[in-house]
C-alpha cells in the first residue's frame, strides 16, 4: 500500500517562507486594531490570554511535533493515540493551571474561561497535525493552513473593528476560531493521503531518539517569549502589561528582521563554512543595530499614532524594548548557529537562564511598571545572547557539524 512520498518542490519552499512570514506580520497589522479597541488594560488581559494559549499549547506541544514529523508513520496505532493524549492532555492541564491564576489576577468571564481551555486543546492538536503532515513532506498542506489562519484571523479582526465589536471575548474568538480552520483542513488532507496511500513510513530524521536538549532549548523560547506576560500580570497589574504588550511587539519586528538571516543559517554555504557563518552572525547584529537606531529616532511619536493616544505612558518602555529588541533578534540568529554547530545543550541552558533572570527581574523592577518589565525583558536578553555569543565564538569556536548525507 505504501507508495512514495509527496515531492516538495522549490514552490512549496517559497510558498512556506511567505507563510512563515506573513504569522508575525500579520499579528503587528492587528496589533493597533486590538490596542485602539480594548485600551491598555483589556489589551494586558488579552495578551496574558494568548501568553497562556500559547504557552500552554507549546510547552510539550513543540516536541512532539518533532517527535511525530520524524517518526509518525512507523508508530503503531495505540502509540499514537498515546501521543494525542500527552499532547492535547498535557495542553489542557497547563491551560486549567493557567486560568486558576488568570482567575485570581483579572476575574475573566466563563465565556473567556472556556474559549482559553478549548484553545490550548486547539493549538496543541494543530501543532502535531503539522508535524504529521512534515512526516509525509506535505510542506505545500503546512505553508496553506498557514496562510488559511493568518489570512481569516486578520480579516475577522479587521472586520470585528470596522462594526465596532471588537472586545475581549471576540478577540480571543478571532484567535481561535481560525486555528479550528486550520485544524480541520490538516486532519482533511490527511484522511485524503491516508485513502490514496500516497505516502510511506517516514525513515529519515532523529531515528530511535529524541535530543532532547533540543527540546528543551525550544520549550524555553517558548516560556521567555510567550510566558513572560503570565509573570508579569503579577508583577504590575493588567494595565501595565498593556503598555508592555507594545513593547513585546517592537521586540517581534527585530526577530522578523532577524529571521531571513537565521534561515541562511542552516543552507550549505553558511552551515558547512565556519568564517561564512560568523560572518553572517555579525552582518544580523549590524543590521538589527542599524534598524533599532531608526526606530529610536521615530518612537516618540509612532507610539501613539500607531496605537492611539492611550499608549503614550507606554513610550518610555518602548525606547527600553528597541535594546531588548536588537538583543533578541541577535539570540535568535545566535541560537541558529549554535543548532547548526550541534550546541543544543548551550542553547537550552542559555534560554532557561534568560527565563530565570527574567522572572526575577520582573518583581525585581515592578515598581516601574512596563519600563520596568522592558528593563527585565533586556537584561535577560542580555543573558541570553551574551552567552550563546561567548560559546559560539570564545569558548569554542569550531565549524559547524557537516550535515551533508
Amino acid at each position: 500500500m505504501a507508495a512514495d512520498r509527496m515531492t516538495i518542490g522549490r514552490r512549496d519552499h517559497l510558498l512556506n517562507a511567505v507563510a512563515s512570514l506573513l504569522v508575525p506580520a500579520a499579528s503587528l497589522l492587528s496589533a493597533p486594531l486590538l490596542a485602539r479597541a480594548l485600551g491598555p488594560t483589556a489589551r494586558g488581559e488579552f495578551t496574558v490570554e494568548q501568553s497562556l494559549i500559547l504557552t500552554a499549547s507549546s510547552l510539550f506541544g513543540l516536541g512532539i511535533s518533532d517527535i511525530v514529523a520524524t517518526r509518525w508513520q512507523a508508530f503503531s496505532a495505540r502509540h499514537r493515540l498515546r501521543l494525542a493524549y500527552l499532547n492535547v492532555g498535557s495542553a489542557l492541564v497547563f491551560s486549567g493551571a493557567g486560568l486558576v491564576y488568570l482567575a485570581s489576577a483579572v476575574s475573566p468571564s466563563v465565556l473567556v474561561m472556556g474559549l482559553c481551555l478549548i484553545a490550548g486543546g486547539v493549538f496543541a492538536a494543530a501543532l502535531a497535525e503539522r508535524g504529521i503532515a512534515l512526516s509525509r513532506d506535505d510542506l505545500r498542506g503546512v505553508a496553506a493552513e498557514k496562510l488559511l489562519v493568518v489570512t481569516s484571523r486578520l480579516a475577522l479582526t479587521v472586520m470585528a473593528f470596522a462594526f465596532g465589536v471588537l472586545d475581549l471575548t471576540v478577540a480571543l474568538v478571532t484567535l481561535v476560531l481560525p486555528q479550528c480552520v486550520g485544524l480541520a483542513y490538516l486532519r482533511v488532507r490527511r484522511w485524503q493521503a491516508q485513502k490514496a496511500a500516497s505516502f510511506r513510513p517516514c525513515t529519515a530524521g532523529l531515528g530511535g531518539r529524541l535530543d532532547w536538549w533540543t527540546v528543551l532549548g525550544g520549550s524555553g523560547g517558548v516560556l521567555l517569549v510567550n510566558g513572560i506576560p503570565l509573570v508579569a500580570l503579577a508583577a504590575i497589574g493588567p494595565t501595565e502589561v498593556g503598555y508592555f504588550s507594545v513593547c513585546i511587539l517592537i521586540a517581534e519586528v527585530f526577530t522578523l528582521v532577524a529571521k531571513p538571516f537565521r534561515d541562511a543559517t542552516f543552507t550549505s554555504p553558511y552551515a558547512s563554512d565556519w568564517s561564512k557563518l560568523r560572518r553572517l552572525t555579525w552582518s544580523t547584529l549590524a543590521v538589527l543595530v542599524g534598524i533599532g537606531l531608526l526606530a529610536s529616532a521615530v518612537m516618540w511619536f509612532a507610539v501613539p499614532l500607531v496605537f492611539g493616544s492611550d499608549f503614550v505612558p507606554a513610550v518610555p518602555a518602548a525606547y527600553v524594548m528597541i535594546i531588548a529588541g536588537v538583543l533578541k533578534g541577535w539570540g535568535y540568529q545566535l541560537n541558529g548557529a549554535l543548532t547548526v554547530k550541534g550546541d543544543h545543550r548551550v542553547r537550552a541552558v542559555s534560554t532557561y537562564s534568560a527565563v530565570v533572570v527574567n522572572v526575577l527581574l520582573l518583581f525585581l523592577f515592578a515598581a516601574g511598571g512596563a519600563a520596568g518589565a522592558a528593563l527585565a525583558c533586556t537584561l535577560a536578553y542580555a543573558v541570553m545572547a551574551g552567552w550563546s555569543a561567548v560559546s559560539l565564538f570564545v569558548s569554542s569556536p569550531k565549524k559547524p557539524e557537516d550535515t551533508t548525507p
